[in-house]
């Protein structure tokens, strides 16, 4: 039963080792990359759901969803200034990648 006990503690001694040194430095540049992910996402749930409410309901929804487009609007617009003081080839990669969420959201939503 002791030989248990101390494996258990080295195997969850050996993950989280493991996690600490190859997560790596989180830096302010991929933190705010980040929170646009997450401004963006958001948004989107808002129109999906501003579209539900009026497929369900019959219920003008058009205010709601002219307000998303207009955070998704800012959102491209910061995530564009964003994107050009970015020197990280990895996270340039994946800015690039939400930018273009973005223009395919606004494409379907205009």
């Amino acid at each position: 039963m002791k030989s248990i006990m101390i494996l258990i503690i080295l195997v969850i001694i050996g993950i989280l080792a493991f996690n600490y040194f190859n997560a790596g430095p989180v830096t302010e540049e991929e933190k705010e990359l980040e929170a646009w992910e997450q401004d963006f996402d958001s948004a989107w749930k808002q129109m999906r759901q501003a579209e539900r409410t009026m497929a369900l309901s019959g219920a003008d929804t058009s205010t709601d969803m002219d307000n998303v487009i207009m955070q998704v609007e800012r959102i491209k617009e910061n995530l564009t200034q964003f994107i050009d003081r970015l020197k990280d080839e990895k996270l340039l990669k994946k800015a690039r990648a939400l930018e273009e969420r973005i223009n395919k959201f606004l494409r379907q939503n205009y």
